[in-house]
This record gives C-alpha cells, structure tokens and sequence, in this order.
C-alpha cells in the first residue's frame, strides 16, 4: 500500500525483490489519493494492479500530534485489503520491506490472519498473511473509529480486532518472515538476519534516509548489511528498468541540479555496486572492530610529483605505537609503485589499495582487512607531529560518533538567501572537518560508499569536489553529532603550490555544492560546534582581591555586548 510520493523508490524496490524470487503470483498495490499520476503511472510498469483506495478517517486526528510521524493518518488505509476479495488470499508486505527468499509457501497458511510476533508480544502487521472478507471489511469499518490500539496506528488495532472481537483468531508466523534490525542485538536475531525471508526496515532509520534524520535510535535500527542489501537491489531496480532511472531520483524537486546529473554521462555509474558486492562488513555489522587502541592511517595518493615524499611520510606515521597499519589508496593508476614502497609493504604494516575507478569517492572505500575501529584519513600533502595526530585519536575515543580533525570549515546562509563556505575562525564556530586530516569510525565508510544515494556519488563526481563536505553531512545527519576541531600548532600543508584544492574553479565551487548537497540530502544536516579541544598543560587561573569584582563583572559585561549577547 502507498500513501504518496515519498516512499515510490523504497515499493520499486520491495516489488524488484519479490519479482527476483520468481514467484509467479500477482502483485497488486493499493494507492491513496496522495499518489499522483505520474507515480500511478509507474506503478503499472512494477505491479500487475494497481489499486485506488480511499484514506480513512484517522481515529486519532484532534489527539495526537507528535506522533504522526511514526503512525502517519493513512495507514488505517490497510484495512481496505480485507475488502480485495477478488483474491482469495493475500501475503501483505508493508513499503518498508524486501523480500530475500520465495515466500510463496505462505499462501498454504489456512488461517484468516497471520502474523509474526514482535516484541511486546504482538503480532507486527508489516507482514501478513490473510483471507479478504467484505463481512470482516465491513466488522472493521463499523468499529475501528472506536476502539482501541495500543499504539494509536493500524497495528493496534488489527492486534485488538484478531484476539479480542473476531473470533478467527491469530496464528503466529516465523519470525524469518518479518526481521527488523533491531534483533542484531540478540544472539537469535543475528542469525534471523542470516536467514531471512523478509527484511523490514522499521523505525525511522531506513536505507534511503539513514543520512538525514538524526535519529535517536540510529545505532539499534541501523544494519549495514541489510541496508548495503537494500541499496543493492535499489542499483539493479535501476539497471533492469532504465526507463525509471532518474524518475523520483533525488532531489526530489525540480531543479536545474537534478537535470544536470540527468544529463551527466556518468563514467562510474556501477563503481558503487562492484565495490560493495565484493566487500563483506563482518565488523561494521557487529559495530565493533577488533582493535579499539590503535588507529589506521589511509592516505590519498593522487599527484605524482609526491610520489619522492611518500615513503617518508609513511616512515613519520609508522614512528607511533598506536598506528597499525598504514593504507595507501593508489588513484594514480598510470603511475607505478616504486622499490622503496615496496619495501615498506613488506614489512608488514603497509598496504596499497590500487584503485580501478577515478573518483573522489574512492578515499571513502571501505578498506579490505582493515582491522581498527578508528582510521586517519589524510592526504600526501599534510604533515602533523605524531604527538598531535595520536592525541587527534584520544579525543576521538571519546566521541566515536563525530569526525574529529585539525581543519574546521563553517557553512551558513547569506542574507540573500544564498549559502556560504568559509574558514571557520573568524565565525568562532565550524560545522565541517577537511579531509586533509580527520579521524573518523570505520564504519562510516561503508555507510558512504555502500548505503548513501548514488546520486551523491553521482554529483561529487560531477564536480570533482566536495567529497569530504558530503561525508560530514552524512555522520552528522545519521548520528545528530557535531565534528570536533582538535588544536595542534605544528600542522604543515605542503599543497599550497600545487593540487585540484587550490585551483580557482574548486574553491569558488565550495559554496554551490554545499547548497546542492543539502538539496541532495533534502535537509541540512550539519550540526554547528564552539568546541576546541587541545592537551591539557597546567590549570589556568589566578588570585584577586574581592575589590576587583566590580570592573571584572562591567568588563564582562562590555564583552558580552560586543558579541551581541
């Protein structure tokens, strides 16, 4: 069933995914008058029917507001299914499902409804197995403006309807028809996800919005694997039907960016899929990778005039205890590795990740055999003491969750309307880390790589820029966090001469793709920070006589009014 627009790419998706377990039964879609015609439209290339239903009345409309969102008004809709009696018997899927394994043994269910418990001991109506009834139909129309529902939405009430007022009773499904992610908490649910036949991304973390909603409860609904899954199916949806490939493709609005990306003759439209198929996130899906107190190093080799200097700055990082191993993501794909980084190979904590596709997009790969929670991105061109890079790492530690690093940048909106990039320092707040130099968690890597919309990978290579402004949209607008600037006085940027950073094109571009990504991401998700952290040297204070106080309290208060407190 589909309410509007909004979730046409998630049903494309769970219509692929049943169509890809070869079952030869019709698929039909009620939609609601909130569905427009182009949608429709769309709909009859995917399903066999294509259903037009009213919205009903919402019980709760004058007593609930804040919980829209959760249980939006038009899923009380679903019980127009008991009215296709046309059929003899129904396998509901809600939007928010995909099927990985035949389900149509289901259909030899004998029982009028089917569901599979959740917790809390109620059946969750995402998936259901039943028998249409007009009597049934007509029972619910008469009585559920009225009843009750645990949970002010149609699972409520279907649980109150089935074990309390009709008398066909509710038989229990395996849980394997209906795995949220949620369960990869339990020792059982870990292996429920290995072997489901449903995925069902509940809550309001979900594959295609995962990187914009700051959701509390991201860490408990997040699941890279089944979101790689579903992003999975998403690429394949698009490769086998191209007719819907920029259809309802973001941003959902009709803007001159969304057709310039139309448009776009996009040289790595399969990099994201060939890269996540081939990589398994053992550790990203436990959360946790093995080594918690060192950290990686992965550096951006891209110009060839460094190549001299690369040995020793690798040399410089292997000099920490805390480093333990070192990554290399070649892009120079013409320019060969020379002896000298050879040799450091072969001793054992370095390693070149060779890359197949020229892209930006590339320093944010998840990186094969990694084995550290924590990893350095960094350029060939930025030097910072160790000292200060393992200190970077400690203030990480303590805030997993932010991109911590030594270049904060700071994005607003002009009085125009328009938006701005800038250095942070004369703002006195930043919202962005650069690339040049940031620790950050694992396992957003392959969160960027593997579950964020193509179309942002899309647009990063349109412009050869902004990789680095997206990474931080997405960790903010995933876990709500600010990024945190870390004090380190000896930082040395040897690209000043030369580098795609410096050119007047990329810097004048700063301000246009922090406008597109928002559009892209459909909000602004950077969260804004005061916060600079440094070593502690000695606590600085000193002693004054009570007769001080009063110019003490007037300065302050000069002070405050000069910053417009």
């Amino acid at each position: 069933m589909l309410c509007d627009d909004e979730l046409v790419p998630a049903l494309r998706v769970l219509i692929y995914s049943l169509r890809q377990t070869g079952t030869p039964h019709p698929i039909v879609v009620l939609v609601l008058p909130h569905v427009s015609a182009a949608a429709q439209q769309e709909l009859w290339l995917l399903a066999d029917d294509v259903i037009p239903v009213d919205q009903l009345a919402y019980p709760y409309e004058k007593k609930v507001k804040l919980e829209l969102g959760i249980n939006k008004q038009c899923r009380y809709s679903k019980l127009h299914l008991w009215a296709q009696t046309q059929y003899k018997s129904l396998i509901y899927l809600d939007v928010d499902t995909a099927v990985v394994k035949n389900i149509d043994h289901l259909f030899s269910t004998t029982t009028t409804f089917a569901g599979v418990k959740d917790l809390g001991d109620v059946i969750n109506t995402g998936v259901l197995v039943f028998k249409p009834s007009q009597a049934t139909f007509n029972d619910m129309m008469d009585t559920y403006l009225t009843a009750p529902s645990y949970n002010r939405g149609d699972q409520g009430f279907l649980n109150w309807y089935f074990t309390n007022h009709s008398t066909t009773g509710v038989t229990v499904l395996g849980p394997a028809y209906n795995v949220p992610a949620k369960l990869k908490g339990f020792a059982i649910g870990k292996k429920l996800i290995d072997n489901a036949f449903v995925y069902h991304y509940t809550a309001e973390t979900k594959p295609w919005s995962f990187h914009h909603f700051y959701h509390r409860d991201w860490r408990i609904n997040y699941h890279p694997r089944m979101f790689a899954k579903w992003r999975a199916l998403d690429y394949e949806v698009a490769q086998t039907l191209p007719e819907l490939k920029d259809s309802f493709a973001i941003p959902r609005q009709d803007l001159p960016l969304k057709r310039d990306l139309a448009n776009y003759e996009w040289p790595n439209l399969h990099r994201q899929y060939d890269v996540c198929s081939r990589y398994n996130p053992r550790y990203e899906t436990e959360g946790k990778f093995p080594i918690q107190k060192q950290y990686s190093v992965a550096i951006s080799f891209y110009n060839p005039e460094r190549l001299g200097y690369l040995p020793k700055l690798i040399g410089h990082y292997l000099l920490s205890e805390l480093v333990h191993t070192v990554y290399i993501t070649w892009h120079s794909k013409s320019v060969p590795v020379t002896d000298e980084l050879k040799a450091l190979v072969d001793g054992g904590r370095v390693k070149i990740l060779p890359m197949t596709s020229d892209t930006l997009n590339n320093r944010f790969n998840p990186i094969p055999g990694l084995k550290t929670q924590a990893v350095f991105i960094c350029d060939d061109d930025i030097f910072a003491p160790i000292t200060g890079i393992d200190f970077l790492f400690r203030v990480w530690q303590a805030r997993p969750d932010s991109i911590a690093g030594f270049f904060p940048r700071i994005h607003g909106r002009k009085e125009d309307g328009s938006i701005f990039y800038e250095m942070a320092g004369v703002h006195h707040k930043y919202d962005i880390i650069l690339t040049k130099a940031m620790m950050i968690n694992a396992n957003f890597l392959h969160a960027f790589t593997c579950v964020l919309p193509p179309e942002i990978h899309r647009y990063i290579d349109y412009g050869k820029n902004c990789e680095d402004i997206a990474m931080n949209m997405m960790v903010s607008g995933l876990t709500g966090a600010a990024p945190v600037c870390v004090h380190e006085d000896e930082v040395l940027d040897f690209g000043t001469g030369k580098g795609i950073s410096i050119t007047p094109a990329f810097t004048m571009r700063r301000d246009t793709c922090t406008s597109d990504l928002i559009d892209l991401f459909g909000r602004d998700t950077l969260v804004e920070s005061t916060e600079y952290v440094r070593k502690f040297g000695s606590n600085k204070f000193r002693k004054v006589p009570w007769d001080d106080l009063d110019s003490i309290l007037e300065t302050e208060r000069q002070n405050l009014l000069a910053l417009g407190k």
